[in-house]
Protein backbone atom coordinates (compact mmCIF):
# COMPACT_ATOMS: atom_id res chain seq x y z
CA UNK A 1 0.00 0.00 0.00
CA UNK A 2 2.83 2.37 0.89
CA UNK A 3 4.46 1.73 -2.50
CA UNK A 4 1.23 2.61 -4.32
CA UNK A 5 0.94 5.81 -2.32
CA UNK A 6 4.50 6.78 -3.27
CA UNK A 7 3.82 6.16 -6.96
CA UNK A 8 0.59 8.19 -6.96
CA UNK A 9 2.26 11.64 -7.02
CA UNK A 10 4.48 10.53 -9.90
CA UNK A 11 1.48 9.29 -11.88
CA UNK A 12 -0.42 12.50 -11.25
CA UNK A 13 2.64 14.52 -12.24
CA UNK A 14 2.79 12.71 -15.59
CA UNK A 15 -0.87 13.45 -16.30
CA UNK A 16 -0.38 17.22 -16.34
CA UNK A 17 1.37 19.26 -19.00
CA UNK A 18 4.57 21.14 -18.27
CA UNK A 19 6.14 24.35 -19.49
CA UNK A 20 9.73 25.03 -20.42
CA UNK A 21 11.43 28.39 -20.87
CA UNK A 22 13.00 28.81 -24.31
CA UNK A 23 14.58 31.77 -26.11
CA UNK A 24 11.91 33.73 -27.92
CA UNK A 25 10.50 37.05 -29.01
CA UNK A 26 7.30 38.89 -29.85
CA UNK A 27 6.53 41.74 -32.23
CA UNK A 28 4.51 44.67 -30.92
CA UNK A 29 1.84 46.39 -33.01
CA UNK A 30 4.38 49.20 -33.55
CA UNK A 31 6.79 46.74 -35.17
CA UNK A 32 9.26 46.69 -32.28
CA UNK A 33 10.72 43.27 -31.40
CA UNK A 34 10.96 42.31 -27.72
CA UNK A 35 13.27 39.42 -26.82
CA UNK A 36 13.12 37.22 -23.76
CA UNK A 37 11.80 33.80 -22.74
CA UNK A 38 8.66 32.07 -24.00
CA UNK A 39 7.03 29.53 -21.68
CA UNK A 40 6.66 26.56 -24.02
CA UNK A 41 3.69 24.29 -23.17
CA UNK A 42 4.58 20.62 -23.41
CA UNK A 43 2.25 17.65 -23.59
CA UNK A 44 1.99 15.37 -20.55
CA UNK A 45 4.34 12.40 -20.48
CA UNK A 46 1.45 10.04 -19.92
CA UNK A 47 -1.32 10.38 -22.51
CA UNK A 48 -4.76 8.93 -22.02
CA UNK A 49 -7.66 8.43 -24.42
CA UNK A 50 -8.24 10.66 -27.43
CA UNK A 51 -6.10 13.39 -25.90
CA UNK A 52 -3.11 11.40 -27.14
CA UNK A 53 -4.39 11.42 -30.73
CA UNK A 54 -4.20 13.80 -33.66
CA UNK A 55 -6.80 14.08 -36.38
CA UNK A 56 -5.73 13.68 -40.01
CA UNK A 57 -2.66 15.88 -40.48
CA UNK A 58 -2.46 17.46 -43.98
CA UNK A 59 1.21 18.41 -43.41
CA UNK A 60 2.42 15.18 -41.83
CA UNK A 61 5.06 14.63 -44.55
CA UNK A 62 6.22 18.26 -44.75
CA UNK A 63 6.31 19.56 -41.16
CA UNK A 64 8.57 16.80 -39.88
CA UNK A 65 10.80 19.19 -37.89
CA UNK A 66 7.94 20.36 -35.68
CA UNK A 67 8.34 18.76 -32.24
CA UNK A 68 5.63 16.25 -31.32
CA UNK A 69 5.82 17.09 -27.59
CA UNK A 70 4.72 20.75 -27.96
CA UNK A 71 1.10 21.42 -26.98
CA UNK A 72 0.40 23.62 -30.00
CA UNK A 73 -3.29 24.16 -29.18
CA UNK A 74 -2.25 26.12 -26.08
CA UNK A 75 -0.48 28.67 -28.33
CA UNK A 76 -3.48 29.46 -30.55
CA UNK A 77 -4.83 32.37 -28.49
CA UNK A 78 -1.99 33.53 -26.21
CA UNK A 79 1.44 32.69 -24.85
CA UNK A 80 3.46 33.42 -21.71
CA UNK A 81 6.52 35.63 -21.92
CA UNK A 82 9.22 36.75 -19.50
CA UNK A 83 11.85 39.45 -19.95
CA UNK A 84 14.92 39.87 -17.76
CA UNK A 85 13.95 37.13 -15.34
CA UNK A 86 10.66 38.81 -14.43
CA UNK A 87 7.37 37.00 -13.83
CA UNK A 88 5.76 35.51 -16.94
CA UNK A 89 3.08 37.66 -18.56
CA UNK A 90 0.23 36.30 -20.65
CA UNK A 91 0.26 38.00 -24.07
CA UNK A 92 -2.87 37.83 -26.21
CA UNK A 93 -2.97 37.51 -30.02
CA UNK A 94 -4.97 40.77 -30.20
CA UNK A 95 -2.08 42.77 -28.71
CA UNK A 96 0.85 41.70 -30.92
CA UNK A 97 1.70 40.99 -34.55
CA UNK A 98 3.34 37.68 -33.75
CA UNK A 99 5.86 35.77 -31.67
CA UNK A 100 8.37 32.98 -31.97
CA UNK A 101 10.86 30.77 -30.18
CA UNK A 102 13.76 28.39 -30.75
CA UNK A 103 13.39 24.80 -29.56
CA UNK A 104 15.43 21.65 -30.17
CA UNK A 105 17.27 23.05 -33.20
CA UNK A 106 14.21 24.47 -34.95
CA UNK A 107 12.81 28.00 -35.21
CA UNK A 108 9.05 28.46 -34.70
CA UNK A 109 7.41 31.67 -35.93
CA UNK A 110 3.76 32.55 -35.36
CA UNK A 111 1.78 35.48 -36.76
CA UNK A 112 -1.55 36.87 -35.61
CA UNK A 113 -4.22 36.01 -38.20
CA UNK A 114 -7.44 38.03 -38.27
CA UNK A 115 -9.85 35.97 -40.36
CA UNK A 116 -12.20 38.92 -40.94
CA UNK A 117 -9.43 41.27 -42.08
CA UNK A 118 -8.08 38.70 -44.53
CA UNK A 119 -10.87 37.94 -46.97
CA UNK A 120 -11.14 34.19 -47.37
CA UNK A 121 -12.03 31.96 -50.25
CA UNK A 122 -14.26 29.02 -49.53
CA UNK A 123 -14.22 26.03 -51.82
CA UNK A 124 -14.23 22.26 -51.96
CA UNK A 125 -12.37 20.14 -50.91
CA UNK A 126 -11.78 21.41 -47.41
CA UNK A 127 -8.73 21.12 -45.20
CA UNK A 128 -10.77 21.91 -42.09
CA UNK A 129 -13.22 24.43 -40.72
CA UNK A 130 -12.48 27.66 -38.86
CA UNK A 131 -14.84 30.25 -37.41
CA UNK A 132 -15.06 33.03 -40.05
CA UNK A 133 -14.64 35.90 -37.58
CA UNK A 134 -11.88 34.77 -35.21
CA UNK A 135 -8.32 35.89 -34.49
CA UNK A 136 -5.65 33.22 -34.05
CA UNK A 137 -1.92 32.65 -33.82
CA UNK A 138 -0.82 30.55 -36.80
CA UNK A 139 2.54 28.80 -37.22
CA UNK A 140 4.61 29.18 -40.39
CA UNK A 141 5.12 25.51 -41.28
CA UNK A 142 6.32 25.50 -44.90
CA UNK A 143 8.51 28.05 -46.64
CA UNK A 144 8.04 29.01 -50.28
CA UNK A 145 6.67 31.68 -52.57
CA UNK A 146 3.33 30.72 -51.01
CA UNK A 147 4.20 30.08 -47.33
CA UNK A 148 1.92 27.60 -45.60
CA UNK A 149 0.70 28.23 -42.05
CA UNK A 150 -0.90 25.93 -39.49
CA UNK A 151 -3.74 26.70 -37.11
CA UNK A 152 -3.87 24.23 -34.22
CA UNK A 153 -7.06 23.59 -32.29
CA UNK A 154 -8.28 21.07 -29.77
CA UNK A 155 -11.40 19.26 -30.93
CA UNK A 156 -13.76 16.89 -29.19
CA UNK A 157 -13.65 13.26 -30.30
CA UNK A 158 -16.56 10.85 -30.22
CA UNK A 159 -16.76 7.08 -30.31
CA UNK A 160 -19.58 5.04 -31.79
CA UNK A 161 -21.20 1.94 -30.38
CA UNK A 162 -24.09 -0.20 -31.59
CA UNK A 163 -27.30 -0.40 -29.58
CA UNK A 164 -29.41 -3.44 -30.42
CA UNK A 165 -32.31 -2.55 -28.14
CA UNK A 166 -34.39 -1.86 -31.22
CA UNK A 167 -33.81 -5.39 -32.46
CA UNK A 168 -31.42 -6.80 -35.08
CA UNK A 169 -33.44 -5.24 -37.90
CA UNK A 170 -33.05 -1.67 -36.60
CA UNK A 171 -29.84 -1.25 -34.56
CA UNK A 172 -29.05 2.26 -33.35
CA UNK A 173 -25.67 3.99 -33.19
CA UNK A 174 -24.76 5.64 -29.89
CA UNK A 175 -22.17 8.42 -29.85
CA UNK A 176 -20.24 9.35 -26.72
CA UNK A 177 -17.46 11.76 -25.79
CA UNK A 178 -13.98 10.28 -26.20
CA UNK A 179 -11.70 13.10 -25.06
CA UNK A 180 -9.95 15.79 -27.11
CA UNK A 181 -7.48 15.56 -29.98
CA UNK A 182 -5.24 17.98 -31.87
CA UNK A 183 -6.41 19.29 -35.25
CA UNK A 184 -4.31 21.19 -37.81
CA UNK A 185 -6.00 23.55 -40.28
CA UNK A 186 -4.03 24.94 -43.21
CA UNK A 187 -3.75 28.54 -44.42
CA UNK A 188 -1.47 29.72 -47.21
CA UNK A 189 -0.24 33.20 -48.11
CA UNK A 190 -0.58 34.53 -51.66
CA UNK A 191 1.62 37.51 -52.71
CA UNK A 192 -1.38 39.67 -53.71
CA UNK A 193 -4.43 37.91 -52.23
CA UNK A 194 -3.10 37.66 -48.67
CA UNK A 195 -3.80 34.79 -46.28
CA UNK A 196 -6.24 32.29 -47.74
CA UNK A 197 -8.06 29.47 -46.01
CA UNK A 198 -9.90 26.63 -47.70
CA UNK A 199 -13.19 25.44 -46.25
CA UNK A 200 -16.55 23.98 -47.25
CA UNK A 201 -18.07 24.76 -43.86
CA UNK A 202 -19.33 28.19 -44.92
CA UNK A 203 -21.09 29.59 -48.03
CA UNK A 204 -19.40 28.52 -51.26
CA UNK A 205 -17.83 31.53 -52.98
CA UNK A 206 -15.69 29.81 -55.57
CA UNK A 207 -15.58 26.57 -57.51
CA UNK A 208 -12.30 24.72 -57.72
CA UNK A 209 -12.09 25.24 -61.50
CA UNK A 210 -11.94 29.01 -60.90
CA UNK A 211 -9.01 28.82 -58.49
CA UNK A 212 -6.06 28.86 -60.96
CA UNK A 213 -7.28 32.10 -62.52
CA UNK A 214 -8.02 33.63 -59.12
CA UNK A 215 -4.50 32.83 -57.95
CA UNK A 216 -2.98 34.23 -61.16
CA UNK A 217 -1.07 31.05 -61.94
CA UNK A 218 1.28 30.92 -64.90
CA UNK A 219 0.01 28.98 -67.91
CA UNK A 220 3.10 26.78 -67.89
CA UNK A 221 2.31 25.68 -64.34
CA UNK A 222 -1.39 25.18 -65.02
CA UNK A 223 -0.48 22.63 -67.69
CA UNK A 224 1.13 20.48 -64.98
CA UNK A 225 -2.12 20.18 -62.99
CA UNK A 226 -4.62 17.36 -63.03
CA UNK A 227 -8.29 17.52 -62.15
CA UNK A 228 -7.75 15.33 -59.08
CA UNK A 229 -5.38 17.66 -57.23
CA UNK A 230 -6.71 19.43 -54.16
CA UNK A 231 -6.04 23.07 -53.37
CA UNK A 232 -3.36 22.09 -50.87
CA UNK A 233 -1.73 19.86 -53.50
CA UNK A 234 -1.64 22.84 -55.87
CA UNK A 235 -0.05 25.09 -53.25
CA UNK A 236 2.70 22.59 -52.38
CA UNK A 237 3.31 21.79 -56.05
CA UNK A 238 3.49 25.47 -56.99
CA UNK A 239 6.12 26.17 -54.32
CA UNK A 240 8.37 23.51 -55.86
CA UNK A 241 7.65 24.63 -59.43
CA UNK A 242 8.30 28.32 -58.66
CA UNK A 243 11.60 27.54 -56.93
CA UNK A 244 12.81 25.69 -60.04
CA UNK A 245 11.54 28.16 -62.64
CA UNK A 246 12.52 31.57 -61.27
Amino acid sequence: MKREMLLLPLILLCLFSFGQDVDGYYIKKTGDTIRGKVKLPLLPKLKLGASSQITFDPLAKEAVKEAKEIDYAKLTFDFRFSQGGEKHEKIDRLKVKGFGFYYEGHQYDFISWDVTANKQMYLIPATGDVAPDGVYFILRSIEGIWPVYSLFQEVEMTKKSWNNNGGPSSPAINKSYDGNALKRDVIFEHPTKGLLYISDQYPLLMKQAQVPQFLQLEQAFMQTLSSKETMLDIVKKYNVWAANNR
